[in-house]
């Protein structure tokens, strides 16, 4: 939550705000096109990356959505964030928009989902 962080760093000092604000939970992402950066123990509880998704996308999501099905929970760490910089769109993104591979994936992520809710 950038916006409470920068509110509580102008109050307070940005190294303050970091140490003040506990992790909070924060409920299931409602989302299937969210893709957080997420932090997961590395144990057997914690599922693997499905090797199914190749190339750019659903690699995360599916993650995510595995992690909820499983019963995770998720805490936002007030004192930890990242800015994504939106940049153009690289040349091998590009490529892969127009391949019959994105069509794979995407007809695989409709399996990957069959698989998870059964």
């Amino acid at each position: 939550n950038y916006p409470r962080w920068a509110r509580e760093s102008e109050r307070v000092g940005p190294l303050v705000a970091s140490s003040v604000t506990p992790p909070y939970r924060i409920p299931c992402f409602d989302s299937l096109l969210y893709e957080p950066y997420p932090v997961f123990p590395n144990t057997h509880a914690t599922s693997t990356f499905d090797e199914r998704f190749t190339g750019y996308g659903k690699n995360k999501v599916s993650f995510i959505h595995r992690a909820r099905v499983l019963g995770f929970t998720f805490y936002v760490a007030p004192s930890v964030f990242l800015i994504h910089e939106p940049h153009v769109p690289s040349a091998s993104f590009r490529n892969w928009s127009k391949s019959t591979h994105r069509n794979r994936m995407d007809r695989g992520f409709i399996d990957f989902m069959r698989e998870v809710a059964a």
